[in-house]
């Protein structure tokens, strides 16, 4: 699988003072088919990532929306809430289309709590999604981001399908604790 990330990083020793509300519209730009080779995606998805580089630690709040035709999960919806087995948390099914739907996001880092809204659907985040990575650098930062994963050809297929995402109309309100 071949992962696509874009996003929009601000480095701030601040970040963690405010409530994040972020969002943008997004679309798949064709239809998955299982007789498709050249065009298909794992999954797309997106949210809002921040890093506090003295502890190494990164808090990520978002959604993945499984868009591969052979899998028994096509069309689920995850949020970045790991449960016990170690998995994303799915939430919901949304049919495969090509129209635009949007993405709200809340994080509250210092609740650990937050709420992803794909269209009007609400899904409370009870945790924030932690990961630790001793390599990482000190900075202090967070980003928007949108990732497509394309799906995994297997071992004897000479090229991979090629995942797409369209994105626009993002935005990012910074509302600080108290207010």
């Amino acid at each position: 699988m071949a992962h696509n990330i874009t996003h929009h990083k601000l480095y701030d020793e601040k970040i963690f003072d405010y409530v994040h509300i972020f969002g943008y519209k997004f679309r798949h730009p064709f239809m998955p088919a299982a007789k498709e080779q050249e065009f298909n995606s794992e999954i797309i998805g997106g949210g809002l990532h921040s890093w506090y580089g003295p502890e190494k630690t990164g808090y990520d709040i978002g959604f993945g929306w499984a868009l591969n035709p052979w899998a028994p999960w096509y069309g689920n919806i995850n949020v970045w809430e790991v449960e016990e087995n170690g998995e994303f948390k799915w939430v919901d099914n949304m049919k495969a289309d090509t129209d635009w739907h949007s993405l709200i996001g809340i994080m509250d880092k210092k609740n650990d709590c937050g709420f992803v809204i794909v269209d009007k659907n609400v899904y409370k985040i009870a945790k924030l999604h932690k990961t630790y990575h001793p390599e990482f650098g000190a900075d202090i930062s967070a980003g928007i981001v949108c990732e497509v994963v394309s799906i995994y050809p297997g071992e004897e297929a000479a090229y991979g399908a090629t995942g797409r995402m369209q994105v626009k109309d993002w935005f990012w309100i910074w509302l600080p604790y108290g207010e």
